[in-house]
């Protein structure tokens, strides 16, 4: 039996490594993923899931979700928004940027000539988006920010840790 200490020196037997092996691709898109796993690995599917669960337990796993590819699904107007934001309202600003199901990512970072609360917009048309963008303005009384379109995706994939 494989043995293999990794991670803060946390056992990990053969089963746990081939359902990381899985885990760091996509899961099948069909009725009983973890069912076609099982098949795979020769074990049940309850006990897959059990071992996720542990692993997650354990910090081994961080965390086990799904991710849009939002091109693939036709959103396709993609833009970082630069807001300038006076210091003394970047929480709240950022608060209400951040609630907006448009927005996917949302974070200050100074040091941009005054710019300085940056979010991820998206949208399927670049009109739509424009759109996001004054109706955030207006309801965030700011007016001064940039807009930088995304023009393609320079990487979609996750770390490997096992072949």
């Amino acid at each position: 039996m494989l043995q293999v200490y990794v991670f803060r020196f946390i056992f990990m037997d053969n089963k746990d490594i081939a359902i990381l092996k899985l885990a760091q691709d996509d899961l099948p898109v069909v009725g009983r993923p973890f069912g076609k796993w099982s098949r795979i690995i020769g074990i049940s599917e309850s006990e897959i899931i059990d071992r996720l669960t542990i692993l997650k337990k354990k910090g081994i796993i961080r965390r086990f979700k799904a991710i849009l590819r939002h091109y693939q699904v036709g959103v396709k107007a993609n833009a970082m928004v630069t807001w300038a934001v006076p210091e003394d309202r970047i929480e709240e600003v950022g608060a209400i940027l951040a609630s907006m199901a448009p927005v996917t990512h949302c974070y200050e970072r100074p040091g941009f000539d005054g710019y300085n609360v940056f979010s991820m917009i998206h949208g399927r048309t670049k009109k739509e988006v424009m759109a996001l963008i004054k109706a955030m303005a207006i309801s965030t009384n700011i007016k001064r920010y940039k807009v930088f379109w995304s023009k393609r995706d320079l990487k979609k994939s996750s770390m490997r840790y096992f072949k």
